[in-house]
């Protein structure tokens, strides 16, 4: 019985020796693709999501502050609105840029650019009165562009440089837009409560400025391909299903006869469930269920616009009781 033993316990001390320890399987996973592309997407996904936030978390402030200044209310919304109309105009520009322009690149300058005009904006309550309206104008449309670019990029890089599908990468975009519109008001609420005016504006601008640091050792270098296309780009903005979709994000804003308050709750609620809903409904896409996921909520938009306010379905129901 010895001899037999003899040969078994060396097979198995044979076998303990060539298992990994637990430090080098910990070792093996940091040096691994799939460690780096995680870091990678954690980067680039918290990049993105400061870079919604300069956009949102000065909505509860600056209105007080552009008043001051004297502004009224239309030339307010003309500085709320130029971020938006920048990203309108950049993204379509800049999908045709990155066929000759390095995706890292462009990165890198949006985030180093987003920064800069991030400090700028606080920095411009120290101007003139005259001169408050044009600069912020100003400084809105290049963080808008900044911020397109960004976005752009950072889609670029994780579509071609990781295995994630497709629809996971679309999905925790859309879910970061929500999150910013979500927690960039209440970011801002805080930072202006502890710090002032001012202190808001350097700590998100330094925030950016953290992530274009960590962009330098992560974000990778991708060589472009430049393919033909045998139809343009705007073919598909006769597609019926874009045209129901540019239809339902102009609809989707307006909201009547409600107070400030109400309507702050609105558009917190629909960021919130809007970050909650996209990796949900992420798993029942990629199993194929794409066209039908349209379709439903193509009619559960139109069965809910029947009832945003002021809607007289709503009165209608509830007598006129609010």
């Amino acid at each position: 019985m010895s001899d037999n033993e003899d040969p078994e316990r060396e097979n198995l001390l044979a076998k303990e020796e060539k298992l990994p320890s637990k430090r080098e399987q910990l070792s093996s996973w940091f040096s691994s693709k799939a460690c780096k592309e995680y870091g990678l997407l954690l980067v680039l996904l918290f990049s993105q999501f400061s870079a919604l936030c300069t956009d949102t978390f000065l909505f509860p402030f600056f209105p007080q502050e552009a008043k001051s200044k004297g502004l009224n209310h239309l030339e307010i919304g003309a500085v709320f609105s130029s971020f938006e109309l920048a990203r309108f105009i950049t993204a379509p520009m800049l999908g045709y840029l990155l066929s000759w322009i390095s995706p890292r690149t462009t990165c890198i300058a949006a985030t180093i650019c987003l920064a800069t005009t991030c400090i700028a904006l606080g920095l411009v309550t120290y101007a003139p009165n005259q001169m408050f309206l044009p600069l912020c104008i100003t400084i809105r449309i290049l963080a808008g562009s900044a911020t397109a670019s960004l976005t752009v990029s950072v889609m670029t890089i994780l579509l071609k440089h990781t295995t994630f599908h497709t629809s996971t990468v679309v999905s925790l975009l859309e879910m970061l837009q929500g999150g910013g519109y979500a927690v960039g008001p209440a970011l801002g609420s805080a930072l202006h409560q502890i710090g002032g005016y001012t202190c808001m504006f350097w700590t998100v601008g330094g925030v950016i400025g953290a992530t274009f640091l960590a962009q330098l050792f992560v974000v990778p270098e991708i060589c472009n391909e430049n393919k033909s296309q045998s139809l343009s780009s705007l073919h598909m903005l006769k597609l019926p299903g874009v045209i129901v979709l540019v239809l339902h994000c102009f609809a989707y804003k307006f909201v009547f006869g409600t107070s400030s308050t109400e309507t702050g709750l609105y558009f917190g609620l629909w960021s919130s469930l809007y970050l909650v809903g996209c990796p949900m409904f992420t798993k029942i896409i990629i199993k194929g269920y794409t066209y039908s996921m349209m379709t439903s909520a193509w009619c559960m938009s139109i069965l809910i616009n029947f009832f945003c306010g002021p809607s007289p379905l709503l009165n209608f129901i509830f007598h006129g009781q609010r």
